[in-house]
């Protein structure tokens, strides 16, 4: 889809989120579907309803999140919190690397080491990530 030359031209948002499908949520999502609890989408229709499903249910478990954080019923979050305000104070510690701190963290580390790794992926990332804000826009 995309080389190294600087002048070519993003992928469209179709194909780019074509591309993203086939590339990250086919073998990851699609495949912990099928392997996990036998779900097997037959169609691209269907692979795009399992898609607005899952990222459905992943915005109702962060607001979930966001409300029972806010309301400081949880001591793990008040610990981290606790700690990430005393190191921004104290400046951190020599040899302090940033280490992600819940599951959210490792998935964005993981999935930036991936796109980093893949001009293909890259390219259609930042094809689709326009698009989106083009339709936010509108």
């Amino acid at each position: 889809m995309a080389d190294n030359n600087k002048n070519e031209q993003l992928p469209d948002s179709d194909q780019a989120f074509a591309y993203l499908v086939n590339a990250v949520h086919a073998p990851v999502f699609f495949e912990k579907l099928a392997q996990d609890y036998g779900i097997v989408a037959g169609s691209d229709e269907e692979r795009m309803g399992l898609l607005e499903m899952a990222g459905i249910l992943q915005n109702v478990r962060a607001q979930d999140r966001v409300k029972q954080a806010s309301a400081g019923h949880s001591p793990i979050i008040s610990a981290l919190d606790e700690l990430k305000q005393g190191l921004a104070r104290s400046g951190g510690y020599p040899g302090m690397q940033a280490l992600p701190t819940s599951q959210d963290n490792l998935i964005k580390a993981a999935a930036h080491r991936m796109v980093a790794d893949s001009p293909d992926l890259q390219a259609a990332a930042v094809a689709w990530a326009i698009h989106e804000a083009q339709q936010a826009g509108s």
